[in-house]
């Protein structure tokens, strides 16, 4: 199960790295006035952004990607087993309980374990590339049939709930 998360993790990150390169603040450091600007300062800032990007915010925010996914699907089967069951709980409540409930898991099953997430990162670099293709195919569906649920979900129990 560990292994499939892993996977998911790291199509996400590699999706997010790969967008993270499309930042169009990166084009104006091509311009000829930053190339002179940045060559008398002596470094190069694409350099230093991706090494900012690699280092905090790509992890975080595909690490908080899965996690709001995780959360929205615990969401949905929690307002649909509300409206099956006729249980009146404050929606601002469920919603806080599931992504509470989705941070906490993923923070001690997946974030603890830094060592375990880099060992698989390397070995996940080492497949081929078409299961790569695959998995990130898989994680996009994931998110899909994650907002898919939570709305699913919220749909049902809204109808039950008489709102």
């Amino acid at each position: 199960m560990k292994k499939y998360f892993f996977l998911i993790y790291y199509s996400i990150y590699k999706l997010l790295w790969k967008s993270a390169m499309f930042n169009p603040i990166l084009y104006t450091y091509k311009l000829s006035f930053a190339k002179r600007y940045f060559a008398r300062k002596g470094y190069d800032p694409k350099v230093k952004y991706m090494d900012a990007m690699n280092d905090f915010f790509v992890p975080v925010f595909a690490g908080a990607l899965m996690a709001i996914c995780f959360g929205l699907i615990i969401n949905g089967l929690l307002s649909f087993l509300c409206g099956i069951f006729k249980i009146n709980i404050d929606y601002e409540y469920q919603l806080t309980f599931s992504f509470i409930f989705s941070f906490i898991f993923f923070y001690f099953y997946v974030w603890v374990n830094d060592k375990e997430v880099k060992k698989a990162f390397k070995k996940f670099d080492k497949t081929p590339r078409v299961k790569k293709i695959l998995w990130t195919f898989i994680t996009l569906i994931f998110i899909v049939i994650a907002v898919f649920v939570w709305w699913k979900g919220m749909t049902f129990w809204g109808k039950t709930m008489k709102l």
